[in-house]
């Protein structure tokens, strides 16, 4: 069967990954356009505040006057550089730009407009209009490495998304390596123990045959001894054959790709794995009693496979028990689903253990006790089966009190 449940999870996976990966890179952009923005915004704060100072400063409003009016000059920076009240002026924008946390080399200049810069992105424009009788003089300020300055502002973040990013795509690379290494690994245990089942079941027929034989021979008052042995070899050959046969069953069901689309009788099929169960040599140790109550008990499935799974519950019943055993099954109808319940006063188990007990070759520990045979695989039969049948199952035990297995199935629209 191919197994499209993990295909599915790692490419559900994959895709969430891509996702983080997208969104991570969105946020690291969207950090770096925060950081110019604010940037932005303190430095057009700066630039106001210098120019109420300049507003305030009467001796660099007349040396610009006369370095633009009268010498007809579009920029100021060349010829008044060298004098004081320039000076003052510098000094003035480096205390505002250091009050707005700005620390960073710039250049400046009291010019008229240009309609082009060199780095329009590096420079910055306050109008002077309210300083200056000539209108057009703008304060121009220009940081010449601020696309370095943001991009160590941005530094850490990006590194450590990047670094995020990088071991994220490691951890999720590693878990499908292991993934598929485990699946193959799987995949080839599954495969021995079905060949190793089969490579069983020929020399286990010939076990059983030439046992038989043996003991059709033989005279029962001559030779007990042997026929007691002889009992003993078919007892545990037919022991061995169950094994092989739930092996094999729960490898069919495992390998099976088709729906389950035959109607079935849930209530015949209790009524005949009772009377068979009854039949058997262990009838005077466990009584059975039925409760079926559901006025609609035709579902989807297969026959021989739903059998099995009401006869493994009796079972467990039955070998999970230290006394006499009372199994009580009962079934009823809820909201277009039938609720087969079957009901026993054995053991119990711990709560701890009941969350396992469905899983393939899981037991139920027992520290040295070895009492109940088996390979584990009853309950995973179980839960296999309902699952075929688009049903779910529940248990519920406490230790020393019983257990009881719910199992919901929905009816059959084809009754």
């Amino acid at each position: 069967m191919k197994r499209k449940g993990p295909f599915w999870l790692m490419g559900v996976a994959a895709v969430l990954l891509v996702g983080l990966i997208v969104n991570q890179i969105f946020w690291v952009f969207n950090s770096a356009a925060q950081q110019e923005e604010q940037f932005n915004k303190q430095t057009q704060m700066a630039l106001s505040s210098i120019e109420q100072n300049i507003r305030e400063d009467a001796e660099l409003q007349n040396s610009v006057d006369c370095c633009l009016v009268e010498e007809q000059q579009s920029s100021c920076v060349e010829s008044l550089q060298d004098e004081n009240a320039w000076e003052r002026t510098d000094n003035m924008i480096a205390a505002e730009l250091q009050r707005f946390d700005i620390d960073l080399h710039y250049n400046f200049d009291i010019c008229y407009a240009q309609p082009k810069r060199t780095d329009p992105i590096a420079g910055y424009e306050q109008n002077m209009d309210k300083v200056f009788d000539q209108s057009g003089i703008v304060l121009y300020l220009e940081f010449p490495n601020k696309s370095k300055y943001l991009r160590n502002q941005i530094g850490p973040v990006f590194i450590s998304s990047i670094l995020f990013i990088v071991f994220l795509s490691f951890v999720f690379a590693l878990t499908y390596r292991y993934y598929k290494r485990e699946r193959v690994f799987s995949q080839r245990t599954r495969d021995f123990i079905n060949n190793m089942t089969h490579e069983f079941k020929t020399p286990l027929t010939n076990i059983s045959l030439a046992n038989s034989m043996i003991a059709r021979g033989l005279n029962e008052k001559e030779h007990e001894k042997l026929l007691h042995y002889s009992s003993i070899i078919s007892d545990e050959n037919q022991r061995l054959v169950k094994n092989c046969d739930d092996l094999l069953q729960m490898a069919k069901i495992e390998n099976t790709e088709s729906e389950f689309v035959d109607i079935i009788d849930v209530h015949q099929i209790i009524e005949s794995v009772v009377l068979r169960k009854q039949k058997t040599k262990a009838a005077g140790v466990f009584s059975i009693q039925l409760e079926l109550n559901a006025d609609q008990s035709r579902v989807l499935g297969k026959e021989s496979l739903f059998s099995n799974t009401v006869s493994n519950l009796i079972d467990n019943a039955i070998k999970y028990s230290n006394k006499s055993v009372e199994i009580i099954i009962s079934t009823e109808n809820v909201a277009g689903e039938i609720r087969l319940r079957i009901a026993d006063n054995g053991i119990g188990m711990e709560e701890e253990y009941i969350h396992n007990i469905f899983d393939k070759f899981y037991r139920v520990p027992e520290g040295d006790r070895h009492n109940v045979k088996g390979f584990g695989l009853g309950l995973a039969y179980v839960k296999m089966v309902v699952n075929k049948m688009k049903g779910h199952i529940k248990v519920e035990s406490k230790f020393g009190f019983g257990t009881t297995f719910n199992i919901i199935i929905p009816i059959s629209n084809n009754l």
